[in-house]
């Protein structure tokens, strides 16, 4: 039986394209899923190449984020975008427009937090609605960065388009004519760090919302997600204490919300990885390579791979593993790194859910679960330090006055509830 994308090669093979050059080495083949794998068919006969576009921002995605809403605001951004990106930020969202509603300008940062208005109530109110925040903007950007990981994949398809030919047992790539073909692999890798680092930061910024809502002996400035969940443990097994049983049932919740959002195993996966493309050296990129034979020739398929023990180096890995297949994980990077991205995100959409309901208890009641503000912010030295001596590469490109600047309503709010607009002196008079 006749493959249907080969029935579609062969009619494409019937009216070639004018604007074709001529190859008697390769034909692309378009393929049903892209995530199965991209094939090149290696032959002999002299015909135009199959010329397709395969674009990882599929036109179902562009169209979503092109399509015009007639309701559109700037306050409705995130849900538009998360809609269009497939990634689910309404849980945090909702979270962001809780605590940004209890920032408070005249009583500056979230009254309720504390009896007295102070210093480290400002700082903590504000870091609290920016890690939020940031949450949302990480997600966002790493799916970005996954779509353009996929779209320099489809693009490296085009470029074995101009040869791939038979060297001994295997097959040659076609030799690169430009230093744009040499980039290939770096654009490769700058996407998919890109995308790593951006699921990492989202987490991390989740662990410092965790601390702010749930009022941990933590530094919110410097908390991360794992250190978060250690203090969330080892507060909440303290019986004594009033709020200890809300924070019992936070803490279960994120455990349950860990083990529902992906497989097993793939957040200390998915740390193996950032951590070897922040921190170590890089490794080696492989790919899976098969070989079909058809009528036509022999339809070879491209898969790239990424590490299965991401945490080792390239050495160890190559020792820990039976053999070179092992030290892969057998499923296209593709997957893997949409997996990833879809897993972060559902992980983060039901614990900002947590946090919202443990945040409206803490509303309603605020002696619950005091804020241990001296130790969330230990220091407010920061503000008196003297100007640092790096004034910039180009210190008088342009002119900026502080007292001048533009934001939306969001970002007003929070400067009059932190006392930081021109004028206010509420920050110097009160205490720390």
């Amino acid at each position: 039986m006749v493959r249907p994308d080969l029935l579609r090669l062969v009619a494409a093979m019937r009216t070639p394209r004018r604007d074709a050059a001529a190859s008697p080495s390769i034909i692309q083949i378009p393929t049903p899923d892209h995530r199965r794998g991209s094939g090149v068919l290696v032959n002999s006969l002299e015909s135009s190449p199959v010329h397709w576009e395969d674009h990882a921002m599929d036109r179902s995605t562009r169209s979503n984020l092109q399509r015009r809403d007639p309701n559109a605001t700037h306050a409705s951004a995130w849900d538009r975008l998360g809609k269009a990106l497939g990634v689910p930020l309404t849980g945090m969202t909702g979270l962001m427009r809780a605590v940004l509603k209890d920032i408070d300008e005249d009583a500056t940062g979230i009254g309720w937090m504390t009896p007295e208005p102070s210093r480290r109530r400002i700082l903590v109110s504000d870091q609290l609605y920016a890690c939020a925040d940031g949450v949302a903007r990480n997600l966002v950007e790493s799916k970005l960065a996954y779509l353009d990981f996929e779209e320099v994949q489809s693009e490296y398809m085009r470029f074995l388009e101009r040869g791939v030919t038979h060297q001994g047992r295997g097959y040659a790539y076609p030799k690169p004519q430009s230093a744009w073909d040499d980039l290939y692999p770096f654009r490769q890798g700058a996407h998919l760090a890109s995308c790593v680092r951006g699921l990492g930061a989202a987490l991390d910024c989740l662990g410092s919302v965790i601390v702010g809502v749930a009022a941990l002996p933590l530094s919110i400035l410097k908390a991360d997600y794992r250190k978060s969940l250690e203090i969330l443990a080892a507060t909440a097994a303290k019986a004594a204490d009033p709020g200890a049983p809300v924070l019992r049932e936070l803490r279960d919740q994120l455990a349950s919300n860990l083990c529902t959002s992906g497989p097993d195993g793939w957040l200390n996966w998915m740390w193996g990885l950032r951590h070897s493309v922040v921190h170590r050296g890089r490794r080696m990129g492989y790919s899976d390579i098969s070989v079909e034979r058809t009528i036509l020739g022999a339809l070879l398929e491209v898969r790239w791979t990424l590490p299965l023990m991401p945490a080792l180096s390239e050495a160890e890995a190559w020792h820990a593993a039976s053999e070179m297949r092992a030290s892969q994980l057998h499923e296209q990077a593709t997957t893997t790194l949409g997996g990833l991205v879809h897993a972060t995100a559902a992980l983060v959409d039901q614990d900002a859910s947590a946090l919202l309901s443990l945040w409206r208890t803490r509303r309603d009641a605020p002696d619950l679960l005091p804020q241990p503000l001296k130790v969330q912010w230990p220091s407010v030295e920061a503000v008196r330090a003297p100007v640092p001596p790096f004034r910039g590469f180009a210190p008088d490109e342009t002119a900026f006055r502080i007292d001048q600047t533009s934001t939306g309503p969001d970002g007003i709010k929070r400067l009059k509830a932190a006392a930081a607009t021109a004028g206010d002196s509420r920050w110097h008079n009160m205490a720390e």
